[in-house]
């Protein structure tokens, strides 16, 4: 009995064994019992029928004879990042705006952001994506909204007529 690498969670399981049989019936950690015809078998990780933990593979032959196969296997599920894009931004036009991802090892930006170096943005709001990688290589994301407003234009004010020293008007 094999197993995949360690796994993040909601990735695919495949169980796999070089035995030869007619049917295979893998127990999974919490009990449940898959019967396949296949000498390998894919589950999601997350399924709370399956999961991690220790799985053992039971085979059937032709003539209804029945084996365990070796020792079981173990599958180690990691959880997802915790990935944090940080709060919603409000800020004026031309203003330089710098997103910083956490939670992760690496990040990537959509819309052509790089984290941790600032950029400007037109004026309204942009949702930006940002996909963080821990060390295990799981992968998970978080989103943050800049809304950039438009600068108020200073009013012009010009004199209707002959102004004097003291004059208000």
């Amino acid at each position: 009995l094999t197993v995949s690498n360690a796994v993040c969670e909601g990735d695919d399981i495949t169980l796999s064994t070089t035995a030869v049989a007619t049917n295979y019936a893998w127990t999974s950690p919490v009990g449940t019992v898959v019967t396949t015809t296949v000498n390998n078998l894919t589950v999601i990780s997350t399924d709370a029928t399956y999961g991690a933990g220790d799985w053992s593979l039971v085979t059937e032959n032709a003539n209804g004879c029945f084996s365990m196969v070796s020792n079981s296997e173990t599958i180690v599920v990691n959880p997802l990042p915790l990935i944090n894009a940080g709060l919603d931004q409000t800020v004026c036009d031309a203003e330089t705006i710098t997103l910083t991802g956490s939670g992760g090892v690496t990040y990537a930006w959509d819309n052509g952001v790089t984290d941790g170096l600032g950029f400007t943005q037109a004026t309204g709001t942009t949702t930006y994506t940002v996909t963080g990688t821990d060390a295990n290589g799981c992968v998970n994301t978080d989103q943050v909204d800049v809304t950039v407003n438009p600068i108020v234009a200073a009013p012009v004010i010009t004199p209707v007529g002959p102004v004097c020293e003291g004059d208000v008007f």
